[in-house]
């Protein structure tokens, strides 16, 4: 069952997020997993064939093979997690398959530094023992640590801070957030101003709430909206947004957002 994750942002406003459980994550991996071993023997063959042109020349082909062999498990191992979660916000192929998500515990988007940390202990988290055998526990650390966790975090989401989430239903966390404006959003974009008195935790929580925005209740997200957007438009100065209702106040919130990641090339 999938436990809920609570956060209250800097302007009192709780979010709440479904933690995603055991299974999905397993699901999530083992595609990942496919992926992975199908791009490592790709590379391999590739190699393979490169190096047997040379192979009269070449009389520690076999040790060269292994070599390259070990280096690209590594590099794959490794870095095709931390490459499709940079690209991606927190997706690898698995997960947005699964429409999961990993994030910081702050709420914040997965930085470069979170991504390596949990990714560079996905090897505790597999229980590889590096003796002579190697000892593989077929993942037993990593299903002890989600399923004792209240939050369903590996070890790896320990050490990082991070947790991974089913994104909402309804309206999908797109790429590119021109997809997902209504034409009332799409009307106060150009009236918004001063977008640099902004600060960056101002922004996150606005972007808390837009993304969080379809589920609450309606009166919830008014009230909720205009609590966060009236300050807002004071300090911005603007005056030609007319609100005629009160949930145009969350229209002005996306707006914000559109108009803040534009400027930052976000």
């Amino acid at each position: 069952m999938n436990r809920q994750f609570k956060l209250t942002t800097p302007e009192n406003v709780e979010v709440v997020y479904q933690t995603a459980g055991f299974a999905p994550r397993l699901v999530a991996f083992i595609f990942d997993f496919l992926i992975m071993i199908a791009t490592i023997l790709t590379l391999y063959g590739i190699t393979m064939l490169v190096l047997m042109g040379f192979h009269k020349s070449m009389p520690a082909l076999g040790s060269i093979l292994s070599a390259v062999g070990l280096i690209a498990v590594f590099i794959v191992e490794f870095g095709y997690f931390v490459f499709f979660e940079m690209i991606w916000g927190g997706r690898s192929p698995g997960k947005r398959l699964l429409k999961l998500r990993v994030m910081r515990t702050d709420g914040v988007p997965i930085t470069f530094q979170a991504s390596l940390i949990r990714n560079l202990l996905r090897i505790v988290d597999l229980g590889l023992i590096p003796i002579s055998p190697v000892i593989f526990l077929m993942g037993t650390p990593a299903l002890v640590s989600v399923l004792l966790s209240p939050r369903f975090q590996r070890i790896g989401d320990y050490a990082a801070s991070t947790v991974v989430v089913l994104e909402a239903e309804g309206r999908e966390l797109i790429d590119n957030p021109n997809l997902a404006l209504t034409d009332q959003v799409r009307k106060y974009v150009p009236l918004m101003q001063n977008i640099e008195r902004i600060t960056p935790e101002e922004y996150r929580t606005i972007k808390l709430f837009t993304l969080r925005r379809p589920e609450m209740h309606t009166a919830v997200q008014a009230a909720t909206a205009e609590y966060m957007a009236r300050p807002l438009l004071e300090r911005l100065e603007i005056t030609d947004a007319t609100v005629y209702y009160q949930l145009q106040f969350a229209d002005i919130l996306e707006a914000i957002e559109l108009k803040y990641a534009e400027r930052h090339g976000l």
